[in-house]
């Protein structure tokens, strides 16, 4: 056959790895080639192939259009359907499913798959990987990510490509490396280049966004945090988020002053225990605490607990009524711009997951005009864990005042 790839993409297209990750920019024919190699694969012997992505609605969001595309310009032997794609010859299958799909994608009739392509790899979360992975496992089996990265913290970027391995090809193309990008897209980046240089960046070079605009805190300014030393002054006080649901964690976190220590992590904890892990990090730091709870929930029960332990603790709902409503519409929305305000001064312990827990969460603007963070199940969508490290840290920094007697 006569087709033709760019020179970037040979080690990939010659021999496939168990996972193989193709990154950059538009036009640097990423799709185009792996379009190519399946339809050829599916020509020489019979095999199943899945296509996928996070979030499928309709065919038309899936590569079904390219590959049909594909088969009309070449004349291959394939017969389109409106699901699915049959060879004529080997009767090889090409299926399209969205990993959230739970009603069309039935994950155990896949173990039988050859070749997985993840198209839009950037959009994909870490809990659909967890489940993804394991489930294309027939001898030979290969993962095929094709991305324009998002974000640094991109789950498949940081899974397959931040070191070397023997089962993993990582290919890094944008148009200047592919021969075959046509004229008009290449104008196209120059015109881009001309207007803005972080969209070029981003369309053209596939580098991450440093920062979205709906993001609340900097990549950078997090970083810095996290390599900052600062002396712990001030009194000790405690985040505690409390576990709500099977997979979420209970995380303890200490802090005095600017200084943030380790955070602990916990699961499956009963209300007494969940206590019992908060007043140790007073023995380990010898000096009383303040232990600030989130209070919805299971949470309630460990106030209580705290309290009828004589300590100081105070409940948070996150819900609640901000203590300056004409900016934030509740307290989780003030607690995460407050921290943004003081992330400068701050020292946190160097956590990955922490780091994307952070930078991850985004914002909105209610109908008055005032910055609400996103839901926690929305983060969780994106992510495929809750934010609770961060929620806890947050918690720990939240500073709260006095009305009449009592702690709001």
């Amino acid at each position: 056959m006569n087709v033709k790839f760019p020179k970037r993409l040979e080690p990939f297209i010659r021999e496939p790895k168990r996972f193989n990750v193709l990154e950059g920019g538009r036009g640097g024919g990423k799709s185009h080639a792996v379009a190519e190699l399946l339809l050829i694969k599916a020509m020489e012997s019979k095999c199943r192939i899945l296509c996928t992505r996070e979030i499928q609605k309709s065919i038309k969001e899936s590569v079904h259009q390219l590959l049909s595309d594909k088969i009309k310009q070449k004349q291959y032997p394939f017969k389109v359907l409106n699901t699915s794609i049959v060879c004529l010859i080997t009767g090889s299958e090409f299926y399209f499913h969205g990993l959230q799909d739970k009603t069309a994608m039935n994950l155990k009739s896949f173990e039988g798959v050859n070749y997985c392509w993840i198209e839009e790899a950037q959009t994909i979360s870490k809990k659909s990987l967890d489940i993804l992975i394991p489930t294309i496992r027939k001898e030979n089996s290969k993962l095929i990510f094709t991305m324009n990265r998002y974000e640094e913290q991109d789950p498949v970027y940081e899974k397959f490509c931040q070191k070397e391995r023997d089962d993993i090809c990582h290919i890094y193309i944008n148009y200047f490396d592919n021969p075959y990008c046509p004229k008009e897209l290449k104008l196209e980046a120059d015109r881009c280049k001309e207007d803005s240089i972080d969209d070029y960046n981003y369309i053209w070079l596939g580098l991450p966004m440093q920062q979205g605009e709906n993001k609340i805190l900097k990549l950078n300014k997090v970083k810095q945090a996290m390599e900052r030393t600062v002396e712990a002054v001030g009194a000790l006080e405690i985040g505690v988020d409390v576990a709500r649901f099977g997979d979420d964690r209970t995380i303890i976190t200490p802090r005095k002053g600017f200084k943030c220590y380790e955070q602990y992590s916990f699961t499956k904890l009963r209300t007494f225990e969940v206590a019992d892990r908060a007043i140790e990090q007073e023995t380990n730091l010898k000096e009383y605490a303040t232990f600030k709870v989130d209070d919805t929930g299971v949470g309630g029960g460990v106030t209580d607990e705290l309290f009828n332990r004589a300590k100081n603790v105070i409940a948070v709902n996150n819900g609640q009524k901000a203590k300056d409503p004409d900016k934030y519409p509740n307290a989780i929305s003030e607690m995460w711009f407050e921290f943004a305000s003081i992330i400068d001064q701050i020292e946190l312990p160097n956590d990955p997951e922490l780091l994307k827990e952070l930078c991850g969460r985004e914002y909105k603007f209610d109908k008055q005009g005032r910055r609400m963070v996103e839901s926690k199940d929305d983060f969780k969508k994106r992510y495929g864990k809750s934010p609770d490290k961060a929620d806890s840290l947050l918690l720990a920094f939240y500073e709260y005042y006095v009305s009449s007697g009592l702690i709001c």
